[in-house]
This record gives structure tokens, C-alpha cells and sequence, in this order.
């Protein structure tokens, strides 16, 4: 663990969280019966309305002294194809496994909060001892079993898994008839990503993060370039598959089937000229034909 995760100071905040046991969240989450059951346990209705949502609320963010350190288990099997009767061609594809334990991250409240009440040993998990809530006696008092403290920080979740293929293709044509040393390269890169799963602890149901925004399972570049020793240009073409907003919630919930986001491509282009021995012009255009990304997108990252 770095310094700050371990031994960041508690500092106070006024925030919002996403509460799980309010009715329209109670059917969501990686195990929504698990969820329901734990919410009922301490005495909240199916159709409680929480507030942290729209109101906003104590809460703290801390380093853990207690952080172990992270342990991976990784392998990879691939076959790479450079065969005689094709020259200047190369093909490969590998798989990957990756199973991190014991990873370090940094939880929102509303992880924290998810994370206590979508565990099979709820209320004794290492994050329910972080939230407090308010008892609820159902007598119409608006503060009944709503959440006043949530502390958030640095937490060792049980796991991280990452499965995947990884595929390339290389292929060099050259072009005499245009240029003596000209050459006409093509090239795919795809990637197909099988599963993204995280676990809180080790009595939580896995977590999907495959298929969201910024983790598509569908993902390819093809890039197309002409090259000589003095020019050269090129032509890229970024694919990004269909995504969700969320992967673990029913699709209508979310108006008009906006959980689900189209796929798109995007156009980049450039060249390069030699102006003499000691001096080159680059030109390079992303997002040629100003393409917009599917909306909703992300604020940052993805």
C-alpha cells in the first residue's frame, strides 16, 4: 500500500450516496434477493424512500492501516502465425487470465454502502461497520432509517478478474509500381473482453463491470498506411462496441432504453513529409468527421 492509502488523515465532507435499500434501487446490484433480504433484516419496508440521494450528508474519507498487499495470478496461452507462402504477414492471438487478490481501491460512499448491504455476512463485513443509519420505527418521521455517516477510504476487496482475447494482424504489400521502397501496410488489432469481475469480499457475488461504458466487450483499431522513405500517410479506424450505463441493473430502468449505447467509429488520419535531411512536417487529425460519442459518456476516463 502507498502512504496515502494507509495513512491518509480522516477528513469530513458533506456528500450524496446512492442508498440501496431505497425501493427503486432494492431489485438491483450483482445479487438483488441477497440485497432485499439484508435491507428487511434491519427492519426497512420494500417500498422505503431514501433521501441520501437528494440530500446531502456527513460523511468522512480515511487511510487504512490494515491494507495487506496485493497477490496476482496470471497466465497466458497464445499462437503467433508467420507462415512462408504469405511473406511479410503475421497473425496472433493470445488468451489472458489475471485473478488480482486482495485489491486496493478507493470506494465511493455508494461502494461502500453497496458493498455492506450485497454481502452474504451482512451486517458483519468489514464495510457495514463504516455506515450508520438511522433506526426505523415507521411513525412518519422523515429521518427514519435514513443514513447520516458514511466513512470511505482505501479497502482490500476480495478480487479482481480480468479474462480476454487478444488478437493482430500484420501485413506488409510492397508497392514498386508507386515508389521503389514504397510499401502498403495494414494492420487489425482486436480485443474481446470475456470478463471484468470485482468482489468486495469473499461473500459477495462477483460485480460485472464487462460491457460498461469505457469496458466494451467489442474493441478493434484498423489502421491502413502508405509509406515510403520521404511520405507517408495513414488512416486509423477506432472501433468501440455496444456498452451499458449499468450492467447490473434491469434494462428498463432506465427510461426510453437508455442503458443501452450504441457502438461507434472513429476516423483518424495523418501524414508525414521529409523536407529535407533534418527536417519533417507531421499532420495529425483525430476524430476526422468530428464524430460524437454515444450519449450518455462518461465525464472523465472510458
Amino acid at each position: 500500500p502507498a502512504i496515502t492509502e494507509a495513512f491518509n488523515p480522516s477528513s469530513d465532507f458533506f456528500g450524496f450516496a446512492v442508498d440501496p435499500c431505497d425501493a427503486a434501487n432494492l431489485g438491483n446490484g450483482p445479487d438483488p434477493a441477497t440485497r432485499a433480504a439484508n435491507c428487511a433484516s434491519i427492519g426497512l419496508p420494500a417500498n422505503f424512500d431514501s433521501l441520501s440521494s437528494s440530500r446531502s450528508f456527513k460523511q468522512a474519507i480515511a487511510g487504512n492501516p490494515s491494507l495487506r498487499n496485493e497477490k496476482a495470478d496470471s497466465w497466458t496461452v497464445g499462437v503467433v502465425l508467420e507462415p512462408s507462402f504469405i511473406p511479410r504477414f503475421r497473425a496472433s492471438v493470445d488468451y489472458v487470465d489475471i485473478k488480482l487478490n486482495d485489491v486496493i481501491d478507493q470506494l465511493s460512499g455508494d461502494q461502500v454502502v453497496a458493498n455492506c448491504y450485497d454481502s452474504a455476512d451482512f451486517p458483519n463485513n468489514e464495510f457495514c461497520g463504516r455506515i450508520v443509519r438511522d433506526a426505523y420505527d415507521a411513525d412518519g418521521t422523515q429521518n427514519d432509517g435514513q443514513l447520516t455517516f458514511i466513512e470511505t477510504g482505501y479497502f482490500n476487496s476480495a478480487q479482481l478478474r480480468y479474462k480476454g482475447y487478444l488478437a493482430s494482424v500484420d501485413y506488409r504489400i510492397p508497392v514498386p509500381s508507386i515508389a521503389t521502397d514504397g510499401q502498403i501496410g495494414i494492420n487489425v488489432s482486436y480485443q474481446y473482453l470475456d470478463e471484468l469481475t470485482s468482489r468486495a469480499d469473499a461473500n459477495s457475488a462477483p460485480s460485472h463491470t464487462e460491457g460498461s461504458i469505457g469496458y466494451s466487450k467489442h474493441k478493434g483499431v484498423l489502421t491502413v498506411n502508405y509509406s515510403q522513405p520521404t511520405f507517408g500517410f495513414f488512416t486509423q479506424l477506432s472501433y468501440i462496441g455496444k456498452a451499458k450505463i449499468d450492467t447490473q441493473v434491469p434494462d428498463d430502468y432506465y427510461p426510453d432504453g437508455l442503458n443501452n449505447i450504441p457502438s461507434v467509429v472513429f476516423v483518424n488520419m495523418g501524414a508525414n513529409f521529409d523536407i529535407d535531411e533534418r527536417f519533417e512536417l507531421r499532420l495529425t487529425v483525430d476524430n476526422v468527421f468530428d464524430k460524437q460519442p454515444p450519449y450518455p459518456y462518461p465525464a472523465s476516463g472510458g
